[in-house]
């Protein structure tokens, strides 16, 4: 009679969930992929069986814009020798000393999960900026397959055709979510009355998703976030859930952690495994507004704004902290995987230690301060704990978590993304790959190049100068670039200064060109850049294609 009794309740707040538009499509526990020999035509494949029972927790965390040098991931970054004489925005402006024990300080939490899980030291997003960045991680395909090269190709939403991962997971029982920043669908503006205006855009407009791309039509049972670059810390008009508008309450980073702790509890209740693609804003500018207090009196750096930047750090820091102890107490913890990384590199418009020892910012993928990114994974107890150095994707964080789940990625799906597991388990050893490309925009809108942009923007949002500052340095005006990657050399080339650069992978800063030297290899790894652009698309927007001509141009 129990058991009975407690599967009618599963039911009925199952019902309810469904209903109030928390979970809609609720699988069971079991769910048998099978085929059955009837008179009518069927699919040609082989049935399968599948249980969810016992299959890990996932979880990938990102951070929006955090630089390699603003958490404590690399104590390479806190040289102080590599951070004298540094451009800086002028409202960052701090000592050395004090920024380097402010990222310290940052993240507490996470730097506990990075020692008991495996760091990737020479981890790279596939993207220098969010848009293709994010795509990248939810389809484990480089987004130059589908033509997306910068975010003016995203902007009209990831193409229809690609796969993302979460619908594998969600085929296969799992319960799905997606909390805080989208960016990946083809989105529309509307201004929110004058009266709530401010000269902060974040504040300005409430950003729809058409309906085609909608996560819940990407594989995602429940969405909590925004559609947009970007958010306002407080009162953001911009919120959804699912396809319904919400309030702001408070600091976003704590309303999207009580969405998260919300996911974990659902799951528990509908005895399910879960899969959340965790998106935080922080540290994404502008950081004008202080977090709250309990987060914000963490910092005491000589410069309000970049007390606010790593308040907001470690308002995600203190939120995953939650988010854990949750977890132990619905006893989840110890079968689920964290996954982390930043979306791209640190802009200029930041505090130091920015990208710590590397040269490069956001939006500059032949730098490795564009695209190598804090990245680590966590499995209680399973990973064979410390550093690993070979090349690594977030494209492979999918193809990872699938492996775990023991769940079959179709073979039609032609993933770049590889599964991380047996060398992160110990089960192999070398290399996951040979090489990783990059093409896309160089684009000096988040370097030092645009610092006077910066110091006027803060200027006008602060009311401080009623002149918005002209930038000349946007994606739309900036040169297509491509570099390639192996375990010990980096190939770069930007159309803007038509410079090759052939660079060991651990010179940071790009000091020995030694293309001249090392002839051979550049020969490989042209090859190998040939051979990724033969099954690439051309760029989604018009305004690209002659930019990606010219690259095509170069190599050919």
């Amino acid at each position: 009679m129990a058991f009975f009794q407690k599967k009618r309740l599963i039911a009925a707040v199952t019902m309810a969930l469904t209903a109030g538009g928390f979970a809609s499509a609720v699988q069971a526990n079991n769910t048998k992929l099978n085929a059955t020999k009837t008179n009518v035509a069927f699919s040609d494949f082989t049935p399968t069986e599948y249980s969810s029972q016992g299959k890990p927790n996932i979880i990938i965390l990102t951070v929006d814009d955090l630089g390699y040098g603003q958490m404590p991931f690399d104590e390479s970054s806190f040289a102080p020798a590599t951070l004298k004489n540094r451009p800086v925005v002028d409202t960052y402006k701090i000592g050395i000393d004090k920024a380097i024990e402010a990222a310290k300080k940052s993240t507490p939490t996470l730097l506990g999960l990075m020692n008991d899980g495996v760091r990737f030291t020479n981890g790279y997003v596939a993207h220098g900026v969010s848009g293709p960045s994010r795509a990248a991680i939810l389809t484990a395909r480089s987004p130059a397959r589908y033509g997306v090269y910068t975010n003016s190709d995203a902007q009209d939403g990831i193409p229809l055709t690609e796969t993302f991962m979460p619908e594998l997971f969600q085929n296969h029982g799992y319960y799905t979510a997606a909390v805080g920043k989208w960016h990946l669908s083809k989105i529309s503006n509307v201004p929110v009355p004058e009266d709530k205006q401010t000269r902060d855009y974040h504040d300005n407009y409430r950003t729809y998703s058409a309906e085609e791309w909608q996560p819940q039509n990407r594989g995602f049972n429940y969405f909590m976030g925004y559609h947009s670059a970007g958010v306002a810390w407080y009162n953001s008009p911009s919120l959804f859930i699912n396809r319904q508008p919400v309030d702001a309450k408070g600091y976003i980073s704590d309303q999207l952690t009580d969405e998260a702790i919300g996911v974990a509890n659902r799951s528990k209740m509908l005895e399910q495994p879960f899969m959340l693609y965790l998106a935080y804003s922080a540290p994404h500018l502008p950081n004008d507004v202080a977090a709250p207090d309990e987060y914000q009196k963490q910092f005491n750096t000589g410069s309000p704004t970049a007390d606010n930047f790593y308040a907001s750090v470690y308002s995600v820091d203190q939120g995953v902290k939650r988010l854990l102890e949750t977890l132990k107490k619905n006893g989840q913890l110890d079968n689920t995987i964290i996954l982390f990384t930043s979306d791209n590199g640190a802009v200029i418009d930041g505090p130091l230690p920015l990208n710590g020892a590397q040269k490069g910012f956001k939006g500059q993928m032949t730098a490795p301060g564009g695209v190598h990114t804090p990245m680590f994974m966590w499995w209680s107890g399973k990973l064979k704990n410390g550093k690993y150095d070979k090349l690594v994707s977030a494209m492979d964080f999918f193809p990872s978590a699938l492996d775990a789940a023991k769940i079959s990625i179709p073979p039609t799906l032609k993933l770049d993304g590889r599964s991380l597991l047996p060398y992160v388990t110990g089960k192999k050893t070398g290399a996951v790959r040979e090489n990783l490309a990059w093409m896309g925009s160089y684009v000096h809108w988040w370097d030092e190049q645009n610092i006077p942009f910066w110091d006027n923007y803060h200027k006008f949002v602060r009311y401080e100068s009623d002149e918005y500052p002209k930038n000349p340095n946007t994606e739309n005006l900036s040169q297509f670039s491509y570099a390639v990657r192996n375990n010990e050399y980096a190939l770069i080339y930007n159309y803007e200064d038509k410079q090759l650069g052939l660079y060991a992978l651990n010179d940071l800063m790009l000091e020995r060109n030694l293309a001249k030297d090392k002839p051979e290899m550049v020969k490989q790894l042209q090859g190998a850049m040939k051979e990724y652009m033969s099954n690439t698309q051309p760029p989604l927007n018009k305004i690209n294609q002659e930019k990606f001509n010219n690259i095509s141009n170069v190599l050919n």
